[in-house]
C-alpha cells in the first residue's frame, strides 16, 4: 500500500469479512441491524473501530 491508499474492512462480531472497500463512503443499508467492527488500513496504521448499524 503506498501513501494516501487505504482499505476499508467491516467484519461481523463473529469475524466474518461482509463488505470490503476503498472508497471513503460506503453503502451499509443492505447489512442487518447489529454490531460491527470497522477495519481501516493506511501504510502508515492500522485503526479497528466497532459500528453499530441501528
Amino acid at each position: 500500500m503506498t501513501e494516501g491508499e487505504f482499505e476499508v474492512n467491516i467484519y461481523n462480531l463473529t469475524g466474518k469479512l461482509v463488505r470490503t472497500a476503498t472508497e471513503t463512503m460506503i453503502n451499509v443499508t443492505d447489512l442487518a441491524k447489529g454490531c460491527y467492527l470497522v477495519k481501516v488500513t493506511t501504510a502508515e496504521a492500522e485503526k479497528i473501530v466497532k459500528f453499530i448499524k441501528k
